[in-house]
């Protein structure tokens, strides 16, 4: 029993230390897992939480990365004005309602404009934040188990989010 107890918790960790957030949360599930190691495992899931609630991005990623990519971005979108905001498609959504294949009103009666030359927060934030193209769409969440995590937990694999 109690070297099945230390092979879970071993387990634990080793899903911890490869980022394998759904094979954790899927152990944590586990009746069997909870009945032998439970607080082990839970203290270990409540490990991966604080981690990902401290991680920002590196400096380096900021200087020589995220340009690049925002630059990518950019012009793969539509872009309209309204309101004197110029915003994408998943800004409107997100203030107005509505869905993609039926867009608020008010995307309807925006003019296309060009993509912004130096985009703030709330333009970038459909592209790379919560879209599709963002890195974290997909990746299960170290946070809550689910799918689609944070920017920085997205791109953590690739070293450029730390503490």
């Amino acid at each position: 029993r109690q070297a099945l107890r230390r092979r879970l918790v071993n387990q634990a960790r080793f899903m911890k230390g490869n980022c394998l957030w759904q094979r954790l949360y899927d152990l944590q599930d586990n009746t069997f897992a909870k009945m032998l190691a439970g607080g082990a495992i839970e203290a270990i899931v409540s490990d991966v939480r604080h981690e990902s609630e401290q991680l920002g991005m590196s400096l380096d990623y900021i200087l020589t990365e995220l340009e690049e990519t925002v630059g990518a971005a950019l012009p793969n979108h539509e872009w309209r004005q309204h309101d004197g905001y110029v915003l994408t498609l998943g800004s409107f959504l997100k203030n107005y309602g509505g869905h993609h294949e039926q867009p608020p009103q008010q995307w309807l009666q925006a003019s296309r404009v060009n993509p912004p030359s130096d985009p703030n927060f709330h333009q970038l934030a459909p592209l790379l934040g919560f879209g599709k193209e963002s890195p974290g769409f997909g990746k299960i969440c170290p946070r809550d188990g689910r799918p689609h995590c944070s920017y920085v937990d997205g791109i953590r694999e690739r070293c450029c989010s730390g503490k």
